[in-house]
């Protein structure tokens, strides 16, 4: 069954992707949980999705993207191996692309975001 408690802020609905070097954002990774935010957490990561509430495989949120229930994907740590992660540069164009202070976002359009504050609720302050 796909999550559907998605966080919002204005018209834009998260997902996130954990990949290589993103073992270093446990508070972001469960404070994104808490608040519901589908979650794939990539093998790469050294995380282990089994503890999370909202883990989803690459399948499940391409289908809540083609389902219009997600605009936004937000990747921690490296460049995703997701197919799915490319696929937001060529075939899901209406998806805004976030990385987390990470410059190197591996598409080619897409922001850098160094804190979560555009999330409807703000989780800086748990960090």
């Amino acid at each position: 069954e796909l999550p559907i408690s998605v966080n919002e802020v204005g018209e834009l609905k998260f997902a996130a992707i954990f990949s290589s070097e993103s073992h270093i954002y446990h508070k972001e990774l469960k404070a994104l949980d808490e608040l519901g935010v589908p979650i794939i957490v990539e093998s790469v990561s050294r995380l282990d999705p089994s503890l999370l509430k909202n883990s989803i495989k690459d399948k499940e949120l391409e289908k809540l993207i083609i389902a219009k229930k997600i605009s936004a994907v937000i990747k921690f740590g490296q460049t995703p191996i997701s197919k799915l992660w490319r696929d937001i540069d060529r075939k899901y164009l209406a998806i805004k692309a976030f990385s987390f202070k990470d410059k190197y976002l591996g598409l080619e359009r897409g922001e850098v975001i160094e804190n979560l504050s555009l999330l409807k609720k703000p989780l800086d302050h748990l960090f």
